[in-house]
């Protein structure tokens, strides 16, 4: 996990996001029923959907230089938030 906060829109909606690394094989995502939106985004994508004080916590911690692309038996994994 690389980030996680939560805040409430309204009295009764509570919103919750979780950011991960990962380097998927797949990509399909399952969601329960108390869950509305899911998504694998690139780090280039994230900077364009995650809220500035997440990108500002993000590049102060270096997260960044943590998403290259890895090689596995000579295959590349890109990673995914």
């Amino acid at each position: 996990m690389l980030y996680a906060t939560t805040f409430l829109t309204d009295p009764t909606r509570q919103v919750v996001i979780m950011t991960y690394l990962a380097h998927p094989i797949a990509t399909n995502v399952t969601l329960s029923v108390e869950h509305s939106d899911a998504r694998w985004v690139t780090a280039d994508e994230a900077k364009t959907v995650l809220h500035r004080p997440i990108l500002d916590d993000l590049d102060s911690h270096d997260v960044w230089a943590l998403l290259q692309p890895k090689i596995n038996n000579g295959q590349e994994f890109k990673s995914c938030l």
